[in-house]
């Protein structure tokens, strides 16, 4: 799925936004290995993944920290924090939104057809800066 992505500013993450976050996740205060990141982008209601991150990320604001309580699955690939209850620890440090969700101009259609130009079939106002993302 393809998605026109503008960085917002001035206000809370909202479901749909893509959070650009950095994360570390903890339990019982130690720091639980491979469960850490830098900018790493979520799209926020669309189950990529934990639920309580995605709702935790909610009302958030660029710059902002949060620990998040987060319960591991019983079957979660680290066998030391499954079925625990642990803390993952977010900062965001940039939101984005879908502009083609907040009634920007958006491409309707992209037709590629081998040995032949790409053509867009979109509106005819000019569209802001933005970010191309491949995202699934």
């Amino acid at each position: 799925r393809q998605a026109i992505l503008q960085t917002v500013e001035g206000r809370a993450v909202r479901e749909g936004d893509v959070v650009i976050l950095d994360y570390s996740g903890s339990l019982e205060g130690h720091p639980i290995p491979g469960f850490t990141g830098t900018k790493v982008s979520i799209e926020v209601g669309n189950g990529q993944s934990f639920p309580e991150i995605e709702q935790g990320l909610v009302g958030m604001e660029q710059g902002s920290t949060k620990v998040i309580l987060v319960q591991f699955p019983e079957d979660f690939r680290n066998a030391a924090v499954a079925g625990k209850v642990g803390q993952c620890r977010v900062v965001v440090t940039e939101i984005k939104e879908n502009v083609a969700s907040v009634g920007e101009p958006q491409i309707d259609q992209i037709a590629l057809v081998k040995g032949q130009p790409l053509r867009f079939v979109a509106t005819t106002q000019v569209i802001p800066d933005f970010t191309l993302t491949d995202y699934q």
